[in-house]
C-alpha cells in the first residue's frame, strides 16, 4: 500500500516495479500492481507529499527513509481520530464524560488499535470509516442534515475502497440509515440527504470498479483471487467454523484474549437496547457480518500482526456497547460493574502493551518452523493454507506467552550483551516443556524496544540530534493531554 502511495505521488499512476519484498499481482502488459484496496494508499498520500518536501533537506538520513518515517505516523493520526469519534458516540448515547473517557481509553489502549497504529496496515483506517460511518448515520437520524448524511456515505464508501470485503460490515449501517428514512416519515424533506449519502457510496463504488479495471482488466476482480501466492491458491476456502473459532477462541489469535471487551460487550446489549434498540442491533449485525466475511479468508488470522487483525475495526463499537453496562440501574450493580470495568481495562492494557513494546514479527519468525507442522510440507513444495499452526493453536507458542517472555527479558536486561541475553533466554522460553530440544537462537534480537526512537539512532547515529527531542516532545504532549483529561473528569 505504501508503494502505491509513492507511485501515485511520484508517477501519477498505480503501476509498480517488480519486488521480491512484497506480494504483487501481474497487471496489464509488463506492469505489476498491488492486490490491496486503494483506500489506505490515498489516506497516506498527504503525509507522503509533506514528507517529499521535508526530505529534500535531509542531510543525515536517506530521503526515502524520511518519507517512510513520516508516512508511518498516518495510522497514529487515524487512531486518534477513532478515539474522538468513540468519545462523541458515547456522549450521543448519554454515557457522560467519565464513562465516555473510559470507553475511549479502552478502545484506544485495550482493543488492538494501539499496536496497529504502529503499522501501515489498513485496519485503523477501516476502524475510522466504520466507526465514523455509524456515528454520522446515527447523528443524521437524530438531527438530520445533508453534511452528516454525506459524511456517513463518504466514510462507508472509503471503507469499501480500503478493503472491499468490509462491504459486509458496511451493509448493516446502510440498512440502519435506510431505516432512519422510515422513522423520519418525510422522504421529500430528507431527499437531499439521501442523495448525498447514496451519492458518495456510488462514487466510491464506481472508483473501486475502475481501480479493478485498470489493475486487472476486470471490474469484478478485487485482488483477492487469481494470484500465485497463498491467497490466490486458497482464497476464501477456510471452513466457516474453523475461522470463527480461530479469531474468537484460539490460544494464539482469540479475540477474547486480545480484546476481552469483545466478549463482555454482551453485558451492555440489554441496557443499550432499552434506549437505543436500532443502534444496539446495528452494532451486533456489524460484528457478525465482519466475523463471517473474514472467517472464510484463508489468512483469517491476519498475520503478521498483533491479535486477530481483521476483527480490529469492530472492537471500538463493542467497547461502546460495553459502556452501556456501566449505566446499569442500582448502586450495587453499578459498583460491581465498575470493578469489572477496571479489571477489563487493566488486563486489556497489559495485553496490548505486549504488542506495542515487542515487535510482532520477531516471535513469529523465531518459532514458525519449530514443530513438525510446516517442515515436511514446505520441503515438499506444497503450500499450507496456514503455515503458523503452532503460533495460532498451541498455547505454549502463543504470541501472548512469547511477548511476555521477550518483554520481561527486555526490561530486566541490565548490562548483558546480546550473547549473554540469548543464553539467559534459553532458560525460560515458553515452549520449553513442550519442545525442550528446540531452543531459540539469537533471542536477544527480539528483546529490543519496538520504537522508532530506538531504531533510528541505532541505524543512523546522526539522527539522534533530532530523534530524542522529537520523542520527548511527543511524550510531553501525551502527558499534557492525560492531565487535561483527568481535570475534565474531576470537574464532572
Amino acid at each position: 500500500m505504501y508503494l502505491v502511495t509513492a507511485s501515485l505521488a511520484e508517477d501519477g499512476d498505480v503501476f509498480l516495479a517488480p519486488s521480491d519484498r512484497v506480494v504483487l499481482r501481474k497487471g496489464p502488459g509488463e506492469s505489476w500492481v498491488s492486490k490491496y484496496g486503494i483506500g489506505q494508499s490515498l489516506a497516506q498520500l498527504p503525509a507522503y507529499l509533506f514528507a517529499d518536501v521535508v526530505s529534500s533537506g535531509a542531510k543525515n538520513i536517506e530521503p526515502t527513509l524520511v518519507k517512510y518515517f513520516i508516512v508511518s505516523f498516518t495510522n497514529a493520526a487515524i487512531s486518534s481520530g477513532v478515539c474522538v469519534l468513540v468519545f462523541l458516540l458515547c456522549l450521543a448515547l448519554g454515557y457522560g464524560r467519565g464513562t465516555s473517557l473510559y470507553v475511549v481509553a479502552l478502545a484506544g489502549f485495550g482493543a488492538m488499535l494501539w499496536p496497529q497504529s504502529k503499522t501501515l496496515f489498513s485496519e485503523p483506517l477501516q476502524t475510522l470509516c466504520l466507526t465514523g460511518g455509524f456515528s454520522f448515520a446515527m447523528s443524521w437520524r437524530a438531527r438530520g442534515g445533508k453534511a452528516r448524511a454525506a459524511a456517513a456515505g463518504f466514510l462507508l464508501g472509503l471503507l469499501c475502497a480500503t478493503k472491499p470485503v468490509m462491504a459486509a460490515a458496511a451493509a448493516p449501517v446502510v440498512v440502519y440509515f435506510v431505516d432512519g428514512i422510515r422513522v423520519k416519515k418525510n422522504f421529500l424533506k430528507e431527499a437531499p440527504s439521501i442523495c448525498f449519502f447514496f451519492g458518495f457510496l456510488v462514487i466510491w463504488t464506481v472508483w473501486v470498479l475502475y481501480y479493478n479495471h485498470i489493475r486487472f482488466g476486470d471490474v469484478f476482480d478485487f485482488g483477492y483471487l487469481g494470484g500465485a501466492d497463498r491467497d490466490g491458491i486458497h482464497g476464501f476456502n477456510t471452513p466457516l467454523l474453523v475461522g470463527l473459532h480461530g479469531f474468537i477462541l484460539s490460544s494464539g489469535k482469540g479475540l477474547v484474549f486480545y480484546a476481552p471487551v469483545a466478549a463482555l460487550s454482551i453485558l451492555g446489549y440489554k441496557p443499550m437496547a432499552k434506549r437505543f434498540g436500532a443502534e444496539a442491533a446495528t452494532i451486533v449485525a456489524i460484528s457478525i457480518a465482519a466475523a463471517v466475511a473474514c472467517a472464510k479468508w484463508n489468512a483469517w488470522h491476519g498475520d503478521y500482526s498483533w491479535g486477530p487483525r481483521f476483527m480490529g475495526p469492530v472492537v471500538p463499537l463493542l467497547a461502546i456497547m460495553f459502556g452501556a453496562a456501566l449505566k446499569s440501574e442500582g448502586a450495587r450493580a453499578s459498583s460491581a460493574m465498575k470493578a469489572v470495568a477496571a479489571a477489563v481495562f487493566a488486563v486489556s492494557l497489559f495485553v496490548n502493551m505486549l504488542g506495542v513494546f515487542v515487535n510482532e514479527n520477531e516471535f513469529i519468525l523465531m518459532t514458525k518452523r519449530h514443530p513438525a507442522f510446516g517442515l515436511p510440507y514446505v520441503n515438499a513444495g506444497a503450500e499450507l493454507r496456514d503455515d503458523l499452526l503452532n503460533v495460532h493453536y498451541i498455547p505454549e507458542y502463543s504470541p501472548l506467552a512469547g511477548h511476555w517472555w521477550i518483554l520481561k527479558n527486555m526490561v530486566f536486561r541490565g548490562g548483558t550483551t546480546d550473547a549473554e541475553l540469548s543464553d539467559r533466554m534459553r532458560d525460560d522460553f515458553p515452549w520449553r516443556n513442550l519442545s525442550p530440544a528446540i531452543q531459540p537462537t539469537n533471542a536477544a534480537r527480539a528483546a529490543l524496544p519496538d520504537a522508532w526512537w530506538h531504531y533510528l539512532p541505532a541505524f543512523y547515529p546522526l539522527t539522534s540530534s533530532w530523534v530524542a527531542p522529537l520523542a520527548w516532545s511527543f511524550l510531553a504532549c501525551a502527558v499534557f493531554l492525560a492531565i487535561s483529561l483527568a481535570v475534565i473528569v474531576a470537574r464532572k
